[in-house]
């Protein structure tokens, strides 16, 4: 696997791109290094780098050797006397074997695409792949990676599980997530070298770009690493877990379900039908409201989940400290609520100008 410096001197990478990434070299080791299961984590990625430059090279491609461009080797041990490298479970096998068996029959699909005539009138790097052969290949590399990818999100978020969880330890589910964007950042890392080793125009604007704005994001996510663990940075949310949703029209109830392998992201659903399609599907971290204040005494919509219907109901104690809420339906019963499933205040219609305030009939 090429260390940083090595990717850098090889491919002519722009060096004020990556500057900001060397000032987070030592810090992103110490994260890796400190947090449990971090190492397990990175051991999980590097060995799926390895399984996907295997593939790549099965298919004939030996330029694009991606490896780690944020992170030097030397940072982080691939193995610890404590942690055994972990290996792939029988479902990822399986997974693993009808991929390939799926990468053989696009193998000779492509092979009738490309004609003999064509090929011998590309211009050839000095490895010998051709830029046309990139691009036929292109469809094909990002499968495999993505088909990686999922076989090791399977055993990060396994790690993370065992490790307390996403509530227990966000910071633990930032790392994996990051370590997904990265497999991406390197290959295309990876394209940039090659396309600029070969001098070619027509690929190298849209890939930079790309790789670009991944490695932006991918920067400021670790950048946020300290902060993670606050709700708008992917922790401390429960699973299974009730939570009010902010939106444009007003306060939604959602239920959280896993974590996702989005930043920013939960997999949660909607629960009433009126609110949204009651799915699995991501919801925007930061549009959860987890610090509420309710007045005794006011009226809020509730989400009840007996009625599976939004009810109009009057606060009679909230503890916020202890995240308790005591109700009051319409007919007077009194029951403990749950504060996730709060959602607006009921406001009285402000009376229309020059109408006068309606007045009770008299009692004859």
């Amino acid at each position: 696997m090429k260390t940083y410096n090595q990717f850098v001197n090889e491919s002519q990478i722009n060096e004020g791109l990556f500057d900001m990434f060397k000032k987070m070299f030592n810090k992103i080791g110490q994260y890796i290094n400190k947090v449990k299961g971090g190492k397990e984590i990175e051991a999980i990625y590097k060995k799926y780098i390895d399984l996907i430059n295997k593939e790549f090279q099965k298919q004939g491609i030996t330029e694009l050797n991606i490896g780690d461009t944020t992170v030097p080797t030397s940072t982080v041990p691939t193995t610890t006397t404590t942690t055994k490298p972990t290996t792939p479970t029988v479902e990822s096998l399986k997974l693993i074997s009808r991929y390939q068996d799926f990468l053989n029959e696009e193998l000779d699909s492509e092979a009738a695409a490309l004609s003999k005539d064509e090929s011998e009138k590309e211009n050839t790097t000095a490895n010998g792949m051709t830029v046309a052969k990139l691009k036929q290949k292109t469809v094909v590399l990002k499968q495999i990676i993505e088909k990686y990818k999922q076989i090791a999100l399977k055993e990060m978020n396994a790690i993370v599980k065992k490790y307390g969880g996403d509530e227990k330890n966000p910071k633990l589910r930032l790392i994996a997530n990051n370590k997904m964007d990265q497999f991406d950042l390197d290959y295309l890392n990876a394209e940039v070298a090659f396309l600029e080793k070969s001098g070619d125009k027509s690929m190298i604007n849209q890939v930079k770009a790309d790789r670009d704005k991944l490695s932006k994001d991918l920067n400021a996510k670790w950048s946020n690493f300290d902060e993670a663990g606050n709700v708008a940075e992917g922790g401390a949310l429960a699973m299974g877990t009730y939570y009010a949703y902010k939106t444009p029209t007003g306060i939604k109830t959602i239920k959280t379900v896993q974590a996702s392998p989005n930043q920013g992201k939960v997999t949660a659903t909607y629960v009433y039908d009126k609110d949204g399609q009651i799915k699995n599907q991501d919801f925007a971290i930061n549009n959860i409201v987890t610090e509420l204040d309710f007045e005794n005494g006011k009226k809020y919509n509730y989400y009840s989940e007996t009625n599976n219907d939004v009810i109009p109901v009057t606060v009679k104690e909230y503890d916020k400290a202890n995240k308790t809420i005591v109700l009051i339906s319409e007919k007077g019963n009194e029951f403990n609520g749950n504060v996730g499933s709060m959602r607006d205040e009921i406001t009285e219609a402000p009376p229309v100008e020059g109408t006068a305030p309606a007045v009770a009939p008299a009692v004859v």
